[in-house]
């Protein structure tokens, strides 16, 4: 490979580019440091050329330092980032989003020429992003990147990773034909070019320059004028032009990108989202319109957009029926997206939102709901409204006794976990979620314990409290959230001290077993033997270090799962300290969740399922499309008395509950659904009269 490239096919006597002069800050940079190299080299007559005694050209210097990158398709999270040296495809270093979506990667080697940065999605699954035509986390599955390529490497440097970025570096490299022979002029045309073809000739905007990210906080009217908040608002009106998809910022990056790797804007598709040049700006600009509560006036007025009406029901018909029936409700100021609508019932019930444009939405009566008036809240604007009139629900309907019932996620942000006792049940998720319910169908909003964290990974019920683990907001001196509570209602925040090896941003499963309660993030592990009053890090094997993704345990044993590089690894504590489980693990199933069933240990991953007496020897078996359906992943497994439950999902819009009633050795299909958005079920508890699973836009119950 070549070690230098030049920046064009014109070039001045001296070597160095001529061409239009860019205005992004850190191509100027690099023209300056490459500028710099060219003119040490000119020194004479013979500096060209060392063979003929002139003097050679001086060495590339050490591309050490570093480089801060910014993950902004909302803000992907806990993903592997890579810089490469495009002329050599030398690696110039390596990092994680973390719980930021910003890292600090240090660089080292040399490079002369344009760099790669990409963002990956991990094999465990662990990868998310915040897409803001949904409002929501999603996966960022394995497989899946966002790259960005600049004309150079500079220290220190700031760099975003977005879905502009992607797009131009796929124009970029497909003018080049291969990553080496990339050019800083192509760089700098591609990075240029790319704004006036998706957003417009009279749009300004340095692609590489990083954007405010857009997560879960990010409030209505929060967004300014300032390049870096005008950028974040660029992005989610994107984003929204692909409403309707299951992922719509990845879906509108993938078809942008592959339509304008050749320069040319020609239209495309991703799915169910499609465009054409001429109806391109026009979709943009319904799409920044749709997320113009997001924008301050000021951003608003210096866009041209007009804000979203406020949330009113003018009428809804019927104004009376069963159970199950369908209600339509006029108005204004309601969603396309039927995922940032949510209507309930009374008795505080939510109902499933069958459809929804800007001034209809159209409902199912849920089961368990009583007459009274119907709230209706945009949970994208955080606007909500209550009908003035009542519905009257009347006899008849509620489904087949016995079975299991699809009803509306009872939170408008992901639930991630699940825990009964005490004769409530209580689920947590993002935007410091917390709900609590003595049916497990109508929910109470619960009052956090305080505002250091926004995103609670896991519950559970230790037998005589509550506890729940997640992560700690950027910059916070806090450590990451340990709460407990003894019913459900008040909280307290439990101060502990996480392994100075580690920079820990978030806790992401709890458990009770082995005389302790345990809680992990990452491949960190800690552990209260009084009931979370006080904590100590636990040491792992040596050499182990799993990304853990369940924990369980019973009266004398500690069993935690994950994956190391990729390699399903199980951990076990039998009281002398954690060790490297054995058996059969099959490498194509790593264990996403476990539980203890009263005889036994169930992991659940992949499409297998790993069975253990002792938690110390493991088999794994593999499931047959009978037992789980083709396409579904099981991330999620609980025993309910003598049976076993598992749920599991598409990584897209369907999921299903599967079943065991001889402990795990076969298994059959209890329920399958398909749903208009994220399908993930990721908690199961149950009381004496109810299963209840929470996690994307769904919960199912039985009954």
């Amino acid at each position: 490979m070549r070690s230098r490239l030049p920046l064009s096919n014109t070039r001045s006597p001296c070597g160095q580019p001529a061409g239009p002069s860019s205005a992004h800050r850190l191509a100027a940079l690099a023209r300056v440091s490459l500028l710099a190299l060219s003119l040490a080299g000119c020194g004479g007559e013979n500096a060209d050329d060392g063979a003929a005694g002139g003097t050679p050209p001086p060495a590339p210097p050490p591309a050490t330092g570093t480089v801060s990158i910014s993950a902004s398709l909302g803000v992907v999270l806990n993903a592997d980032v890579s810089v490469t040296c495009a002329p050599t495809g030398a690696a110039l270093g390596t990092g994680s989003t973390g719980s930021t979506g910003v890292v600090s990667v240090a660089t080292s080697g040399s490079c002369s020429g344009p760099v790669l940065v990409t963002v990956s999605g991990r094999a465990d699954g662990t990868s998310t992003y915040f897409d803001e035509a949904l409002n929501s986390p999603a996966l960022f599955p394995a497989g899946s990147s966002l790259r960005a390529v600049a004309p150079a490497l500079a220290s220190p440097m700031n760099l975003a990773v977005t879905p502009l970025t992607e797009i131009a570096a796929a124009q970029a490299l497909a003018g080049a034909g291969s990553l080496a022979a990339l050019s800083a002029a192509q760089v700098n045309a591609a990075n240029t070019a790319v704004v006036a073809q998706v957003l417009g000739a009279g749009v300004t905007l340095d692609i590489l320059t990083p954007p405010t990210m857009w997560s879960i906080t990010t409030a209505p009217g929060s967004l300014g004028t300032g390049d870096a908040d005008r950028y974040a608002f660029y992005l989610a009106g994107l984003a929204r032009m692909a409403l309707g998809h299951a992922a719509p910022a990845r879906a509108i990056t993938e078809a942008l990108a592959a339509d304008l790797a050749d320069g040319s804007l020609a239209g495309g598709s991703s799915g169910s989202f499609s465009y054409t040049p001429a109806s391109l700006p026009g979709q943009l600009n319904a799409g920044l319109t749709s997320m113009a509560s997001f924008a301050s006036s000021a951003l608003q007025g210096a866009l041209g957009i007009v804000a979203a009406s406020p949330v009113a029901v003018s009428s809804f018909t019927p104004v009376s029926g069963a159970v199950g029936a369908t209600v339509t409700l006029t108005g204004t100021g309601f969603d396309a997206d039927p995922f940032h609508m949510q209507v309930r019932f009374a008795n505080n019930l939510t109902a499933e939102v069958v459809s929804s444009s800007a001034t209809s939405v159209v409902v199912k009566v849920p089961a368990g709901a009583v007459n009274g008036p119907i709230v209706v809240t945009n949970t994208l604007t955080g606007q909500s409204v209550t009908t003035s009139a009542s519905f009257t629900v009347s006899a008849g309907g509620g489904g087949t006794p016995g079975a299991w019932v699809s009803r509306a996620s009872p939170s408008g942000f992901l639930l991630n976990g699940l825990a009964y006792g005490g004769g409530r049940f209580v689920a947590v998720g993002f935007g410091q979620t917390l709900l609590t319910s003595s049916d497990g169908l109508s929910w109470t909003a619960g009052t956090a314990p305080d505002s250091n964290y926004y995103d609670t990974k896991s519950v559970i019920w230790t037998g005589s409290q509550f506890v729940m683990v997640g992560d700690k907001n950027f910059g916070s001196s806090a450590p990451p959230l340990i709460a407990t509570s003894p019913d459900g209602l008040a909280w307290t925040r439990r101060a502990w001290t996480p392994d100075a090896c580690c920079s820990l941003s978030a806790l992401t499963d709890v458990a009770a077993g082995g005389g302790r309660v345990t809680v992990a993030g990452g491949s960190s592990l800690a552990s209260s033997a009084d009931g979370g009053l006080t904590w100590t890090v636990d040491s792992k094997p040596a050499g182990v270090f799993p990304t853990i993704a369940g924990m369980a345990g019973n009266d004398s044993t500690r069993v935690a799962v994950g994956s190391q590089s990729g390699a399903p690894t199980i951990i076990v504590d039998t009281g002398t300290g954690w060790r490297l489980a054995g058996g059969t693990l099959d490498p194509a199933h790593s264990p996403a969740d476990v539980t203890w069933t009263g005889t036994q240990f169930v992991a659940v991953g992949g499409r297998g399922v790993m069975r253990s007496a002792d938690g110390v020897t493991w088999t794994t078996a593999t499931l047959a499309d009978t037992e789980l359906p083709t396409g579904i992943f099981l991330t999620t497994v609980r025993a309910v008395g003598a049976t076993l439950y598992a749920t599991g999902d598409n990584f897209s819009n369907k999921h299903a509950i599967i079943k065991s009633d001889d402990g795990g050795v076969t298994w059959s299909v209890a329920y399958e659904g398909t749903t208009n958005g994220i399908a993930n079920l990721a908690g199961i508890a149950a009381s004496a009269e109810r299963i209840v699973t929470v996690g994307g836009v769904k919960s199912v119950t039985l009954p």
